[in-house]
């Protein structure tokens, strides 16, 4: 059975990547098979309409601005990953335990951060940096792998860019906020839909695997958000 889930709830950023991580999900799990396309179909539709919506229109004054910022903080992610990535074949075991503890918590968050739209990858990020300076364990690898001043430049552009951006939104018109509020409404039934269908699908056939995974999955994405 798949968990409920109240997405109204989820802000904008949060919404876009828990409906990617499902989209991704169905889609490697056979959906043709498993008659589950035109729901899919439905989903990604909408989703794609909202996540246009947040797109950044090129005729900003801040759009270079922006840019910039984006371009930081994916350099400094990618930098953090390449450097973990070294790390891992370190001569001393406890560099290598560090960077393996630091890989999970990266991997946790989904692979190529810095190709998420702008909404989730700030999210992303900001999470990221709290984990780094919050939890102890963390904490202590990002010492002892000197990565302090990687993570201060990732949370110094990743805030920056979210300053900026926020100031970027109040461009938009009412119009605009309208047909978000709209197509997150929309999202939502499609959401429900789709998970609906996979529900009456496993019980029906419960000996079909591919059901079954997907609900561990939703499960999965659902405790996370």
């Amino acid at each position: 059975m798949i968990k409920g889930i109240n997405l109204r709830l989820l802000r904008n950023a949060e919404l876009l990547q828990f409906l990617d991580y499902i989209i991704r999900a169905v889609e490697n799990g056979n959906p043709t098979a498993l008659k589950l396309d035109a729901k899919l179909l439905a989903l990604k539709n909408i989703y794609e309409t909202l996540d246009a919506l947040f797109k950044l229109p090129q005729d900003s004054l801040l759009t270079n601005d922006l840019q910039e910022l984006d371009a930081r903080r994916d350099l400094a992610i990618s930098g953090i990953s390449k450097l973990i990535e070294a790390y891992l074949n370190h001569f001393d075991p406890s560099f290598v335990s560090a960077a393996k503890l630091l890989e999970r918590n990266l991997t946790m968050y989904g692979s190529q951060i810095y190709n998420m739209n702008y909404q989730a990858e700030s999210a992303t990020l900001s999470k990221i940096v709290i984990d780094w300076e919050t939890e102890e364990p963390l904490k202590d690898a990002v010492t002892l792998l000197a990565l302090n001043d990687w993570k201060d430049e990732l949370s110094k552009s990743n805030n920056g860019f979210i300053t900026r951006y926020a100031e970027r939104n109040q461009e938009y018109s009412r119009e605009t906020l309208d047909k978000i509020k709209e197509k997150r409404i929309d999202t939502y039934d499609a959401f429900y839909a789709l998970r609906d269908l996979i529900t009456s699908h496993a019980t029906i056939d419960s000996s079909i695997v591919g059901y079954q995974e997907l609900i561990r999955e939703f499960n999965s994405y659902i405790d996370t958000y």
